[in-house]
């Protein structure tokens, strides 16, 4: 009986822990992001490092940039700073918007608006697997 449990507690955590993931390449016109997304189970990460590579719109940050000066509305009145909070998911979709600072309710849901249809962008990257993160960005209008 004791063989049978030590051979049960051996092989039992390599079950229990197993995970499923495949190679992911994500695609955003010229550019791409390769990582391994996690289909079943938890990736095993360490907490997010600085040195790994951060989320970030696909084509950096002028890309980024352009697509805001060309879709945020010029009809609304006053300047303000808008710092908002955001996850950036493990396949690349926004999620759980937070207000930082105390702007206008009608700016915030101006920044809310350009996030949504900017569509997805490139999830962080560490030990080579796609993970969730969180972005904090400030808009000036």
């Amino acid at each position: 009986m004791r063989k049978f449990l030590l051979i049960f507690f051996i092989f039992c955590p390599g079950i229990v822990y197993s995970q499923n993931f495949k190679d992911t390449t994500f695609t955003n016109g010229k550019h791409s992001c390769k990582c391994q997304f996690v289909i079943s189970g938890t990736p095993d990460v360490k907490p997010f490092d600085l040195n790994e590579k951060a989320a970030y719109y696909p084509g950096g940050e002028d890309a980024w940039d352009k697509f805001v000066k060309k879709n945020i509305d010029k009809k609304i009145k006053g300047k303000h700073e808008v710092e908002v909070q955001f996850n950036v998911e493990a396949d690349g979709s926004l999620s759980n918007f937070r207000l930082i600072n105390k702007a206008p309710n009608q700016k915030f849901e101006e920044v809310l608006s350009i996030l949504k249809t900017g569509g997805n962008w490139f999830p962080a990257v560490q030990n080579g697997f796609c993970i969730r993160s969180v972005k904090r960005l400030m808009f000036e209008f």
